[in-house]
């Protein structure tokens, strides 16, 4: 089919004009001339126009066997049309039937010389770059179904000392189990045996939770087994985790001004067994220190003094006393170290702002010095879902976001505002809590609620850098040969900075890696490649992560039926289309080469050059 456009029209008319003028020049040779002259004009407008069109080819229906692809399924299928191609990513598949040819992945059938037009996919499905290559043919699927077993899992990786190990994930149950009522077990095995079980049975999917209590600090690595009704083990996969013993942190407070609230406060963290170190302002230049089980020590704003202590507690009229010079150490000091800062809010607005809490807006509103919102008391673990009104400062993230805070303590029915929030700062974190009554928890019999808050307050600000909280890295399960990424906080700005990588091979030199600065400049992310099983070490910084990395066959069951699920549901997208192997006949554009007619218009002139000599 040939396709004109204006220019095409403009070149037609100005060969015709040519063409008519040779002929009126030498008429006498019209008859031979004409001819020429036409092969001519049709050289140079085929030239231009260069024809296409669209052609029928050869093409075939396939069968593509995937991993898993069961034998009495493909004899069937072959039988009723032998004339189908076969292809098969297996290699023992390829070995055991004559008619089935290798390929390596499913995409290297489009560079066939006979492509296909249509394919029955089977076994467990394709992977996910490849699943794109369907959307030209019309597919028809015979997967497995997805398999028994635990489709997701998730643990505690890092852990204290004294904590509880929670082993939590869904357990899928296909239709060929909840057809035979067949049940199942988990055993959660650690060294001692078996540390706790769940069974399985009466539905498809189903979710557990196993847990154990830890008493030794160290690299572990238990096993999560599924078991059959009668006792067959399944499967059989590792659950690494580490536990960090357990360092009480220590804690020097600040007060100005006395306060319930501080009394209450001090009273609960001695009970915890924090180590503290109190110094209360008695007038100007006059201090009282108290400590408790720590021995006695400076307490002033200096790198020496700080450099003892994990935690800074003050309340909001100290905060404000402290000079630019006094501001700047201990900005640099939580930076650098790690150290956190808790800046205790005072029931009035005094109109002044905290140098220290520069990412805060913590003024009150226009309605007043205080809010009352409602804790819900219940989601944060306790027994009770009492709400209760506490009295609080309104406060609320610069920019309006609370995106970049952790630990943050929300009003139940003003989501928007918060009691308390903790925001990373290098490596270390400063936080700001608003409440000023909780005492009165305790003095109404509500002891565990008051400890409760400030628990989840703590714990957000005294979590260990090294523990892996502020340290993260995709898959949650790494394997041996997959890619392993990892996102670190970036304390300086620096567009590159490097990371260890300590593998647990003896002898073996550890492994230096580049990280690169993301686009919000808030991070680094590294990639690599692990070639071995074990417990690894990631250092970056003079800081340490453990990771351990999986076999390549780790939690199989949950990539197969991730697989099966993503292919099905690829493949019922395209049929929701009304794609047919009617409406998908195979052509292709055929375009004649631009040589082809260049040498049609050089020989035409060629030939009448040598008439014109003969004359």
């Amino acid at each position: 089919m040939i396709e004109f456009d204006t220019t095409s029209i403009l070149f037609c008319l100005l060969a015709s004009v040519f063409t008519a003028w040779a002929l009126y020049q030498d008429a006498k040779w019209w008859y031979l001339r004409l001819p020429l002259y036409f092969c001519c004009f049709a050289g140079l407008l085929l030239l231009w126009l260069r024809p296409h069109g669209e052609i029928p080819i050869d093409a075939h229906k396939a069968i593509f066997c995937s991993e898993n692809t069961p034998t009495e399924l493909l004899d069937s299928l072959f039988k009723v049309d032998p004339d189908q191609k076969v292809y098969s990513t297996d290699t023992a598949l390829v070995a055991q039937y004559s008619y089935v040819d290798w390929t390596p992945d499913f995409s290297f059938l489009q560079q066939l010389d006979t492509p296909i037009v249509a394919v029955t996919v089977l076994g467990d499905g394709l992977d996910e770059a490849e699943l794109p290559y369907l959307d030209s043919l019309a597919v028809e699927e015979q997967l497995n179904l997805p398999p028994s077993g635990i489709h997701l899992v998730r643990w505690s990786q890092h852990l204290r000392e004294g904590e509880r190990l929670q082993v939590q994930g869904s357990f899928h149950r296909n239709e060929i189990a909840v057809a035979a009522d067949k049940a199942f077990r988990l055993h959660l095995i650690g060294a001692g045996g078996v540390q706790d079980s769940v069974v399985l049975k009466k539905g498809a999917d189903l979710t557990f939770d196993l847990s154990a209590q830890l008493k030794q600090a160290g690299k572990h690595v238990w096993h999560l087994a599924t078991l059959s009704q009668t006792g067959d083990t399944l499967a059989y996969a590792s659950i690494p985790f580490s536990v960090e013993a357990e360092e009480s942190k220590k804690i020097l407070l600040f007060s100005a001004q006395a306060s319930f609230e501080l009394k209450f406060l001090k009273r609960w963290l001695v009970e915890e067994g924090y180590p503290l170190a109190h110094r209360a302002k008695l007038s100007k230049d006059k201090y009282q220190e108290d400590f408790k089980g720590i021995e006695k020590q400076d307490l002033s704003i200096s790198r020496e003094a700080l450099s003892t202590f994990d935690l800074l507690v003050v309340d909001e009229q100290t905060a404000l006393e402290w000079n630019t010079e006094e501001t700047a150490l201990l900005k640099a000091h939580i930076r650098k170290t790690g150290m956190g800062i808790l800046v205790l809010m005072g029931e009035k607005e005094n109109g002044n702002q905290v140098a220290i809490l520069e990412d805060f807006d913590y003024r009150a509103s226009s309605s007043g010095t205080r809010g009352e919102g409602r804790l819900q008391i219940g989601e944060m673990g306790s027994s009770t879902s009492e709400e209760m009104q506490l009295p609080h400062r309104n406060v609320k993230a610069k920019n309006s976001t609370l995106n970049n805070f952790k630990g943050i303590i929300r009003s139940s029915n003003k989501p928007d505002k918060v009691f308390a929030a903790v925001k990373s700062f290098g490596l270390g974190r400063i936080a700001i809590s608003t409440l000023f009554d909780t005492y009165k928890l305790a003095l109404k019999g509500k002891k565990s609620d008051h400890q409760l808050i400030w628990g989840q307050l703590f714990d957000a600000m005294i979590t260990d850098y090294a523990t892996g909280v502020w340290w993260r890295y995709e898959p949650f399960a790494p394997k041996e040969g997959y890619p392993l990424t990892f996102i670190l906080p970036a304390k300086k700005k620096d567009l590159m900075d490097e990371a260890e990588w300590q593998s647990p091979t003896a002898g073996e030199e550890p492994l230096t890696f580049d990280l690169q600065l993301n686009e919000h400049q808030n991070y680094y992310i590294g990639k690599l490649w692990p070639d071995t099983i074990g417990w690894h070490q990631l250092v970056y910084e003079a800081k340490n992560l453990a990771v351990y990395v999986h076999p390549k066959t780790a939690w199989n069951i949950a990539a197969r039926a991730d697989k099966i699920n993503k292919t099905v549901e690829h493949i019922q997208e395209l049929k929701s289309k009304e794609l047919s192997i009617e409406r998908k006949q195979l052509t292709r554009q055929q375009e004649y080469p631009l040589w082809y007619w260049f040498l049609l218009f050089v020989f035409s002139w060629f030939f009448l050059w040598v008439i014109e000599k003969r004359k």
